[in-house]
């Protein structure tokens, strides 16, 4: 049987790629791994699976969350000055 590398092995805990770039964590265990004659990596979680590229550990998936937090905050920050600004505005009016 020939070794091949996986970026997973099975039992690991990943996320999905997408979920983190939404601000969503959400560990699933691979529970098993497909490979195809022409080198495409599947992994299995439940029922599903998931390409390689779809996937990151859970230390990538809290590094992904992290940013889009910190980009939510600064939108909120900047509409909660546009909002204050408009409040002062109205009590000089």
């Amino acid at each position: 049987m020939k070794s091949v590398e996986t970026k997973f092995e099975i039992g690991d805990l990943v996320c999905s790629i997408y979920e983190a770039e939404n601000g969503e964590i959400n560990q699933q265990e691979i529970s098993g791994i497909i490979i195809r004659e022409n080198g495409d990596r599947r992994y299995v979680i439940g029922a599903l699976q998931y390409r390689e590229d779809q996937l990151v550990s859970e230390i990538e998936a809290l590094e992904i969350a992290i940013q889009y937090h910190k980009r939510q905050e600064r939108m909120l920050q900047e509409v909660l000055a546009e909002k204050a600004s408009a409040q002062i505005l109205q009590t000089y009016e």
